[in-house]
């Protein structure tokens, strides 16, 4: 199911679907795929910079960033990356999964007032005693055009047996 909210305290949109149980290791497939879009406000950037600590005139000042390559202000490519936590986390596969490895790419700049599309698919499965590695293609989207593209390795449990 595909929910559209709004968050209160971050004022940004995502869309998602539910996944409160999560998926197993058994219940995953070669080629599954899971996708969320997030609109990426000022009140995201701004809560990333305190959390983080990186307040670059990059992000913040306008003067500054209108002088740089990027013409403009731009998202922490690591607020971004980290919108794939949430999906991954709580989404697909959802709650009991760890993250392992991640490698990612950034090919331009997310800017504030961009949706981002995030999408996840299975390439990879590695069978262990108590669950398996997971191995996603990630790609996060703005206007059709690439920002950045990886790979995520997950351990995933497997089912619980009663």
């Amino acid at each position: 199911m595909s929910v559209a909210k709004k968050d209160p305290v971050f004022g940004g949109v995502s869309s998602e679907k539910s996944n409160q149980g999560g998926y197993t290791f058994e219940k995953l497939k070669i080629g599954d795929m899971y996708k969320k879009s997030v609109f990426v406000t000022e009140g995201l950037l701004t809560l990333f910079g305190r959390i983080s600590g990186d307040w670059q005139p990059i992000h913040f000042d306008d003067a500054y960033a209108k002088e740089t390559i990027f013409k403009g202000r731009v998202v922490h490519g690591m607020l971004v990356e980290s919108f794939f936590s949430g999906m991954i986390g709580m989404g697909f596969p959802g709650p009991g999964c760890i993250l392992l490895e991640k490698h990612m790419v950034f090919k331009r700049p997310v800017r504030i007032g961009d949706v981002v599309e995030l999408c996840v698919t299975v390439t990879e499965l590695a069978e262990k005693e108590s669950g398996g590695v997971v191995c996603l293609k990630a790609t996060c989207e703005v206007g059709g055009k690439t920002a950045l593209h990886g790979e995520i390795k997950l351990f995933v449990p497997k089912r619980k047996v009663p």
